[in-house]
């Protein structure tokens, strides 16, 4: 067995028997790390630079090599135990099997194991469980003294770094350990083990002004009262020495106690409990809102020994100081010196003054916070030190941002006083290795949530009119919903209510950032507007940062670093500057990308920079026509992909940037940037379809015909852009059963194409209204337009306009009745499709061919090619060619008599109707849903689906379907009257 002592001294020994062959003392040093970090392997490449960090990586991997050689050598030399039964070595990585090998005994994974064994075993007090005692005991006799001491190696800088750091980190297991024991010795009275523990307490720290407490009174129990008053001399002159402090009220108290009692001290709490733990926390004076699983959240991080600087990170006003204190509040009973609030706000950063000047300012507000008067000759910040080394305290650093220079106080703080922990409120990190990040942002909307609660509490203290109720709700909802909930912004919100009604704060916030602000004297300046807490932030930074946010102002949602630097030139390092400083918010990392957004009041108020900006250099109004450019090229590039094999692939990157996309849009159409947008009406208009989003491409191109028409360009460019928008906005109104309004569209479009220069368009106008034509029954009309189309299609070799053309050509011979025909139609359309990928159009294809033969009664055959539809719709997520064919598979199961199957097919389509404008569809939908009701012979529910869809037919004026809905209609309310006129007995 290879047995190694780390701590105290370095000691190797092989069955009992020293091994000292190690030729070096990195040898000793590397089998020691990998000894003292056993849980994980170890890549190669990390082992050389942490022990060679001052050589190229070839040599530091070949030393690394050498070592181990020298290491195996040492070790079998003097035993049969092979090093590979040590160590798990590979070309990649190293670990030592410490925890795995009873060949392989380590006194730190010894001590560790007993620590981990207290800590995870389930006992309501550990002063009560014998057995976690004893194992608390043995693992602080481990402790011999310091991890490796003594350790000095060359150009290994990295090593010496783990080195302080695992030192200080198992130094401050034993203190916690020993403070535990003195507790539970204490409680227990057994004053000989308090006195042992206190003893081992103060030859680790000296200093450590509550052991000589804990000593000073096993001494007294034990009769020992001179003794006593002897510690309590040898504290007072420890302290002066090595602190150049006084010992502390407590200890002077106890002194006194046992100074002037002629017996032995009782063990009255009086005696022995320390004062009750202390604070500057100021007082709530309103309700705080949320945040529950943050505090508990951050209260347990406070507590991990290892985490003792946390910064709150946000953006101005998001919460971060009154979270801040919050945790301090649930905190306050767990450090024993308290917690303290120190406020940097109001603290003057000295712009221009070098790092040291800062520094000072920094300590004096600390010191003044825990009531420090420095004196004598020692400097200010010694004196500090020397008072919080050893003080178990919370300090809270509230609002740093604007003295990071002096940030270096907060490092000296956590390396000379290890029981402080320090919770920092900044918008931007302080940037150490020893920095837990904590981002705070806005609250979550919810209609019941802490956000809504918040500004229903701020706007009844000046409204005493407001109630939230039903009728307010969705209005403070949006109002939140704007403003992302965001604490301050919502506090602001609900004050101006004593200004204006709730409908017109909504108006105004979208508008205005300067309705956002209040004149309460009880908010810090810095928060009574939103546009200064952004005009404070934007003091912080460079001038080029300034730029780059300004320019970053025309996105909307989230863009990616790609984008933005091809828009603003911004680089990926420009970006983590402003996301340090909570400028920008991280939206998705990912290993290509990466998302980021602006909150939507910054990006307002960074818009209002841009336009002063420009106003003092005009090239920069640049940036919102290469938005524009960028984004709609984006959106030209996906067009063919998006007809492809994986339509959703393409539709969910348009998604992802639909916000962009939609302003890019509108920016477009209002500078006339014609070439931009005749490439981006086709895919935007196919990916809303796939989304069964018919109203609001609608909408979207209804607006950019109304704009371009205010122009009063008659270029052929402007006409073929308003006429592919007109055919495009035609095409998605059939599908919403507009028919009057497409008839408009297509009227208007054949106009206007008579300007075009695109032959191609003007064949669309033709197929749509050809389509038009046999939905509202005039078949033989619609055959004449449509084979004008297809002519038109063959002759100029437009395959993707043939497959249109044959396909609803198709559907006019089935209606027809003219099944082999219809197949014949569906075939070629078919064949189109499948050569050119297109997935959807291969969807739609199977679905009516589906249709045919269910016509022909040919069920079995019907449903094989509904089911080969809609496994392409579930690939390509399209959500109108899936609800097609849930309808006519609503239709065979009712052919099957599966009628609750076809209720929910129905019921599934009604809802997607409803959602999507689809009055037609939700006309079938109601039809069929009556007419099943009628075969279940329900016939009171029948008559009023049939008599919903007659009404919706009527609008859509199809007098076609209307006349069929009629006949059913009939039949039913006969069937209804004869029911109802039957004998009663």
């Amino acid at each position: 067995m290879l047995k190694l002592s780390l701590l105290g001294t370095f000691q190797a020994t092989i069955e009992a028997k020293p091994l000292k062959r190690f030729r070096s003392d990195k040898v000793r040093a590397l089998l020691a790390f990998l000894a003292v970090e056993y849980d994980r392997p170890h890549r190669r490449e990390r082992l050389a630079a942490l022990f060679w960090s001052d050589v190229p990586d070839s040599v530091a991997r070949k030393n690394l090599r050498a070592s181990l050689y020298r290491l195996r050598n040492a070790i079998e030399s003097k035993s049969d135990l092979p090093l590979n039964e040590l160590l798990d070595i590979n070309n990649q990585t190293i670990q030592a099997t410490v925890d795995s090998s009873a060949i392989f005994e380590v006194d730190v994974y010894q001590m560790q194991k007993l620590f981990h064994e207290v800590a995870e075993h389930h006992h309501a007090d550990l002063g009560a469980c014998d057995s976690c005692v004893t194992q608390l005991e043995t693992a602080v006799s481990l402790y011999k003294g310091e991890l490796l001491p003594g350790f000095q190696l060359d150009n290994a800088e990295l090593f010496e770094e783990w080195l302080i750091l695992k030192r200080e980190q198992i130094h401050q297991q034993i203190i916690r350990a020993i403070e535990s024991l003195l507790e539970i010795f204490q409680h227990r009275k057994a004053y000989q083990r308090v006195r042992h523990y206190a003893q081992k307490q103060l030859h680790f720290e000296p200093w450590h002004e509550s052991a000589y407490r804990h000593l000073m009174l096993a001494l007294m129990h034990e009769g020992q009262r001179s003794a006593a008053l002897a510690q309590f001399e040898k504290c007072q002159q420890v302290l002066w020495d090595e602190l150049g402090v006084e010992p502390t009220r407590e200890t002077l108290n106890l002194y006194e106690q046992i100074k002037n009692s002629d017996d032995v001290l009782t063990d009255s709490k009086t005696a022995v409990s320390p004062t009750p733990p202390s604070h500057n926390l100021p007082a709530r004076v309103a309700p705080y809102f949320g945040r529950k699983a943050e505090i508990e959240q951050l209260q347990a991080i406070l507590l991990e020994p290892n985490q003792r600087l946390i910064t709150l990170v946000g953006e101005g006003g998001v919460g971060k100081t009154s979270l801040a204190v919050e945790v301090g509040r649930q905190t306050v009973g767990d450090f024993a010196d308290g917690v303290w609030f120190c406020q940097l706000a109001g603290l003057d950063a000295g712009a221009g003054q070098p790092s040291a000047a800062v520094v000072d300012r920094v300590i004096t507000a600390v010191s003044q916070t825990l009531g420090l008067t420095p004196s004598g000759q020692q400097p200010p910040q010694e004196q500090l030190l020397a008072y919080l080394r050893q003080r178990n305290m919370l300090l809270i650093l509230d609002n740093f941002e604007h003295l990071l220079d002096g940030a270096a106080v907060v490092l000296d703080i956590l390396r000379h006083a290890p029981r402080v922990t320090i919770l920092v409120t900044s918008r931007e990190t302080l940037n150490f290795v020893a920095e837990f990040v904590y981002a705070v942002n806005g609250l979550p909307v919810q209609d019941d949530g802490p956000i809504v609660q918040l500004f229903a509490d701020r706007a009844s203290r000046v409204a005493h009119h407001f109630k939230l109720d039903a009728e307010t709700l969705a209005h403070v909802v949006q109002v939140c919903t704007l403003v992302e909930g965001h604490p301050l912004a919502i506090e602001l919100a609900a004050g101006s209510l004593r200004k204006r009604p709730l409908a017109q704060l909504l108006s105004h916030i979208q508008t205005s950032l300067d309705t956002l602000s209040s004149r309460q004297r009880d908010l810090p300046a810095r928060h009574r507007s939103m546009r200064i807490v952004f005009e404070g932030s934007w003091a912080l930074l460079t001038p080029n940062e300034q730029l780059i946010l300004a320019k970053l102002s025309p996105f909307r949602g989230g863009f990616s670093a790609q984008m933005a630097q091809d828009i603003t030139g911004a680089t990926l390092e420009d970006i983590d500057l402003l996301t340090e400083k909570s400028l920008v918010q991280i939206v998705k990392l990912d290993a290509e990308n990466g998302r980021f957004r602006l909150h939507e009041l910054l990006r307002q108020f960074a818009a209002e920079q841009l336009i002063g900006l420009i106003a003092q250099n005009s090239t920069l109004a640049d940036v919102h026509k290469q938005y524009s450019h960028r984004y709609l090229h984006f959106v030209s590039k996906r067009d063919q992909a998006i007809h492809g094999l994986n339509p959703q692939i393409p539709a969910g990157e348009i998604e992802l940037d639909l916000d962009n996309i939609r302003k890019a849009w509108q920016t477009a159409v209002s500078t006339s940037q014609l070439n931009a947008l005749c490439l981006a009406i086709y895919p935007i208009s196919t990916f809303f379809q796939l989304r069964g989003r018919y109203r609001e491409l609608v909408a979207l191109f209804s607006e950019a015909v109304a704009t371009l028409e205010q122009h009063n360009d008659d270029s052929p460019r402007q006409a073929t852009v308003m006429a592919r928008l007109l055919a495009e906005q035609a095409r998605a109104l059939i599908r919403l059963g507009q028919y009057d309004e497409v008839d408009q569209a297509l009227k208007a479009g054949h106009h206007i194409a008579q300007l075009a220069d695109d032959p191609v368009v003007k064949s669309r106008l033709q197929l749509f209204e050809g389509e038009l034509l046999w939905r509202r029954g005039s078949y033989d009309e619609a055959t004449e337009v449509l084979n004008g189309v297809l002519e038109t299609a063959v002759g100029a070799e437009y395959s993707q306009l043939r497959g249109f053309s044959l396909f609803n050509l198709g559907i006019i011979s089935d209606i027809q009745q003219n099944r082999s025909k219809a197949k014949q139609n569906f075939e070629g359309a078919l064949n189109i499709w499948v050569k050119q990928g297109n997935l959807r159009q291969e969807s739609y294809t199977y679905n009516s061919l589906g249709l045919v033969h269910y016509n022909e009664s040919n069920f079995d055959k019907a449903q094989s090619y509904y089911q080969k539809a809609l496994s392409i719709n579930s690939k390509t997520n399209d959500v109108q060619g899936k609800f097609l064919v849930l309808f006519n598979l609503s239709l065979v199961a009712r052919e099957n008599k599966n009628y609750a199957k076809a209720q929910n097919y129905l019921q599934d389509i009604l809802d997607f109707a409803k959602e999507s404008g689809s009055k037609e569809i939700e006309a079938r939908a109601y039809s069929n849903l009556g007419w099943i009701a009628y075969l279940k012979k329900d016939f009171e529910t029948a008559e009023p689906y049939l008599e919903i869809a007659l009404r919706i037919n009527k609008q859509l004026n199809n007098l076609e379907i209307e006349k069929y809905i009629n006949e059913r209609l009939a039949v039913v309310r006969e069937k209804k009257n004869k029911k109802n006129t039957g004998s009663i007995r």
